[in-house]
């Protein structure tokens, strides 16, 4: 009887075995037919991918001309600005021991405008006063 139970026990296990197979088999079988669908779109694909992977190459081939361009600009510029500054630091030198004379000179200018002004206004108000007196003794 025993020997039955085992055997029953073994008949389970395998149906239970053959059952989980069964299931895995179809899952790969549906795994498989999925990853040649997938294959055919790329292989579809391909052509589409190759021609803008040719294109991504020769825009990092421009990319890298004009990177090395401006390179070589940057180095430039910066030789033009060290001799800019070598030329005008000197001048800039003479041009700050020039400011303290200059603001005296500007500040005198700005005295004569203001005198001019005055003066201006003055030789007006004279003839202003001359035309209200002859505007009463008109009127009277």
């Amino acid at each position: 009887m025993t020997s039955e139970i085992v055997l029953v026990i073994l008949g389970a296990a395998a149906l239970v075995v053959a059952v989980y197979l069964v299931r895995l088999l179809s899952q790969l079988s549906k795994t498989a037919a999925e990853a040649q669908r997938l294959l055919a779109h790329l292989n579809e694909k391909s052509p589409q991918v190759d021609r803008i992977l040719a294109e991504a190459e020769g825009e990092l081939a421009d990319l890298r001309k004009v990177t090395q361009k401006v390179e070589g600009i940057a180095d430039q510029v910066g030789v033009v600005t060290q001799r800019v500054a070598r030329v005008a630091m000197p001048a800039l030198d003479g041009v700050e021991s020039m400011a303290s004379p200059m603001k005296y000179i500007s500040a005198a200018v700005a005295g004569v405008i203001v005198v001019m002004q005055l003066l201006r206004k003055r030789r007006e108000e004279p003839s202003e006063e001359l035309e209200d007196t002859s505007q009463k003794e008109k009127g009277t």
